[in-house]
C-alpha cells in the first residue's frame, strides 16, 4: 500500500429526489493535485485541459452505507488509483442519517437511483474536471438492481457502461427464488402472489428493472456467483440473456464457488481485472462500440 497512489477524499453535499441532503464521497483521482484543480475550478469546463472519468459506487443492502473504511470488496480508492474519480452516494435509504431516512426506500426502491442521478448531475456540475462523456455505474445486490434499474431510466447516455454483481432481474421470480422472504415482504409490502402484487400500482411491477429491458442501451457487465442464494444465479443469467438478445454488449463472469459476494483472494483479483478492463474499455477516449461477448 505504501507503494500506491491514493487520491485525495472528499464530500459531496447535494439535494436528492426528495429535496432533500444526500451526502456523497468524492474521490479525486490519484495524481490530481490541489493546485491543479484549483485551475480547473478556475477555468471552467472550456478551459480545463484534462478531464477524468467519473466511477458511481452505489452501495447495496439498501439498508447500509459507504463508510470511511477500507476492504477489499469496493474499495473506493482501487479506482482512484487508476485514474478515476470516484462518486459513492449514500442515497435515501442508507444508515447513519436517522431512521426516517433510512426507511425512505422501503416500498420505494427506484429513490436511490433517482438519488444516484442527481449526485451524478451534482458532481459535473460542482467540478469541471469531470468528463460527463465517460461516467460508468458500478454495485452489487441492491447496487446490482440499481444498474439494471439505471440501464432503463436513466437519461439516455448518462453512463458510459455498468458493473451488475449479484443483482436484481425481477423483483417477482426474485421473490420466489431467495432464502431471504421476509425482507422482500417488508420491503415490497407483501408476497408476490397476491391480488395487490399483480396489480400495475405493486411495487414488485413500478420498480423491477426487468419492466424496461426493451430501453436498455448500456453496456454491461454481469457478475454473478453459483452459491448465492440471496439473488439465485438466474437472475444474473437473465440479465446477460436480455442483453445478449438486444444486442448489447456485455459479457458475463461467472464464479462457481462464489456467493453472494467475492471472497476467495483469487477470484477477487480476477473479479478486479475483470471489472478494471470493462470500465477502462468504454472510457478511453478511442473506444468504440464493440460486439457482444
Amino acid at each position: 500500500v505504501a507503494q500506491m497512489s491514493l487520491g485525495r477524499s472528499g464530500e459531496l453535499i447535494y439535494k436528492g429526489e426528495k429535496e432533500e441532503d444526500v451526502q456523497a464521497w468524492l474521490l479525486r483521482p490519484a495524481g490530481f493535485s490541489e493546485e491543479e484543480e484549483a485551475e480547473s475550478q478556475g477555468a471552467g469546463k472550456e478551459g480545463t485541459k484534462k478531464r477524468y472519468p467519473l466511477a458511481v459506487i452505489y452501495h447495496g443492502g439498501p439498508q447500509g452505507s459507504t463508510m470511511d473504511d477500507w476492504h477489499y470488496r469496493w474499495n473506493l480508492q482501487y479506482y482512484a488509483s487508476m485514474g478515476f474519480a470516484v462518486l459513492a452516494p449514500n442515497f435515501h435509504g442508507s444508515t447513519g442519517f436517522g431512521h426516517q431516512f433510512c426507511r425512505d426506500i422501503s416500498e420505494n426502491w427506484e429513490i436511490g437511483g433517482l438519488d444516484t442521478i442527481a449526485g451524478v448531475r451534482a458532481a459535473i456540475a460542482a467540478h469541471p474536471w469531470i468528463d460527463e462523456s465517460r461516467v460508468v455505474g458500478l454495485g452489487a445486490s441492491y447496487g446490482g438492481y440499481t444498474s439494471n434499474w439505471l440501464n432503463g431510466n436513466a437519461p439516455v447516455g448518462m453512463f458510459k457502461a455498468l458493473v451488475c454483481h449479484c443483482g436484481t432481474f425481477d423483483l417477482r421470480s426474485s421473490y420466489f427464488a431467495t432464502e431471504e422472504l421476509f425482507f422482500m415482504e417488508t420491503e415490497f409490502g407483501g408476497p408476490a402472489y397476491t391480488s395487490k402484487s399483480r396489480s400495475a400500482e405493486s411495487d414488485y411491477q413500478k420498480y423491477t428493472p426487468s419492466k424496461k429491458i426493451h430501453e436498455w442501451q448500456t453496456p454491461t457487465l454481469v457478475i454473478h456467483g453459483a452459491k448465492d442464494y440471496r439473488l439465485v444465479e438466474s437472475e444474473g443469467i437473465s440479465t446477460f440473456t436480455a442483453l445478449q438478445r438486444q444486442n448489447v454488449p456485455s459479457e458475463m463472469l461467472y464464479l462457481p464457488s462464489e456467493n453472494h459476494h467475492c471472497l476467495n483472494p483469487q477470484n477477487s483479483m480476477v473479479w478486479h481485472e475483470t471489472v478494471l478492463g470493462w470500465i477502462q474499455r468504454w472510457t478511453t477516449t478511442s473506444t468504440k462500440e464493440e460486439g457482444n461477448e
